[in-house]
């Protein structure tokens, strides 16, 4: 995995709480909100010790870093929201969502291609403050996001970006599965993992 200092290092593959996952993640990004006068929102519809996924942890943190942060560039304030819960499929879904304006469909196609997303951080809207977006600096090599889906898929997830709300609210919605055999809990049922009765509908 060319990610890691040796290159040529396998995954580590071990027990994966997605709680704590994203407990570790958001404690790093809240700082990152602040200095972009983003208010990150976290909602976690999952118990602590509920499930357990067979991943290596800190290459699923670089992936859903990737996504996260490419959201709080886009977003200088405006609200970035995070939300971990079963995803219509009945995986653990970690979606990312802004509100800092959609792009082009023909950019969303490519979005995975390289330096494409650098499109995604000309925002055109402004803040809610009514200031002009900032200047866009070269904070970003526009990788990200295919590196962040090619460690989700690795983990037998994947990565969807779609663009969500209207007008005011519009932006783009970032949908990270974090794979498809979720390992129970000593202990537990597959009932107790089941996805609630109608889904979450992430």
């Amino acid at each position: 995995m060319w990610l890691y200092p040796n290159p040529q290092r396998a995954m580590l593959v071990g027990p994966c709480d997605p709680v704590v996952l994203i407990q570790d993640i958001t404690a790093d990004l809240y700082e990152a909100a602040a200095v972009r006068q983003v208010r990150l929102i976290v909602d976690n519809e999952l118990r602590e010790g509920e499930v357990s996924l067979a991943a290596d942890a800190p290459l699923l943190k670089v992936a859903l870093g990737y996504v996260a942060s490419l959201a709080l560039m886009r977003s200088r304030g405006r609200a970035v929201r995070v939300r971990l819960a079963w995803g219509g499929d009945g995986r653990p879904t970690v979606t990312i969502s802004d509100q800092a304006g959609p792009v082009p469909p023909e950019v969303l196609q490519r979005i995975f291609e390289p330096f494409v997303e650098r499109v995604a951080l000309d925002v055109k809207i402004p803040s809610p403050s009514g200031e002009p977006p900032p200047p866009r600096r070269r904070e970003r090599l526009g990788l990200g996001l295919g590196i962040a889906r090619g460690i989700l898929e690795a983990h037998c997830g994947t990565l969807l970006v779609t663009v969500a709300g209207e007008r005011e609210t519009a932006g783009l919605c970032f949908a990270c599965v974090l794979g498809s055999a979720p390992h129970q809990q000593e202990g537990s049922t597959d009932q107790d993992h089941a996805p609630p009765a109608g889904g979450a509908s992430l």
